[in-house]
């Protein structure tokens, strides 16, 4: 979840959507789990896989609450990227081997090095993460979320971060279809 270069009541929408995504899947030990990496400037992975797998759903509601919008004005998505593959998909992350992993970027910013987006999204698509991208507003670059989703089809372009919450039925529709 970029929270670079959003407003507070941006940042709001998103954790909203964040939320109601979330609350649509069955979250346990032997279903689903989720995580979740802010990103700005620095990256910080606010839970992972195995949080979510041990916690219930009012504690995860909590947690989602109490994010914070990150200081700083860079999109960091590379390091974001890292953080996942490295702490999420992981068994240290509470990663499974035997279910489908799909990563759901969210950003309404560009990174400040392509190259280097392209280099982390590759390392996860290699260890079979599927990538889905929202990008979201005019400061996106769709080459970019190109690159970094799985295909073409992975990518979902809003206007604004208000439309997020209409979307949560489509942005579950391509997460399943990853499964």
């Amino acid at each position: 979840m970029d929270s670079s270069s959003i407003s507070a009541d941006d940042f709001q929408e998103a954790k909203s959507f964040v939320w109601s995504a979330i609350k649509n899947f069955k979250i346990s030990s032997n279903d689903t789990r989720v995580g979740i990496i802010r990103f700005s400037t620095v990256a910080n992975v606010i839970f992972d896989f195995q949080f979510s797998a041990d916690n219930n759903i009012l504690r995860l509601e909590e947690v989602v609450d109490n994010i914070v919008l990150a200081e700083g004005s860079d999109t960091n998505t590379e390091r974001a990227l890292q953080l996942a593959r490295t702490d999420l998909f992981s068994a240290k992350g509470g990663s499974r081997p035997d279910v489908p992993k799909i990563l759901v970027v969210i950003t309404g910013g560009k990174s400040e090095n392509i190259l280097a987006v392209a280099r982390a999204s590759m390392a996860l698509k290699e260890n079979h993460v599927t990538i889905v991208v929202v990008g979201i507003g005019d400061e996106v670059n769709i080459e970019e979320l190109l690159t970094m989703a799985s295909s073409a089809d992975d990518v979902i372009l809003l206007r604004t971060f208000k439309e997020l919450k209409k979307r949560v039925s489509r942005i579950k529709d391509i997460v399943c279809d990853g499964e």
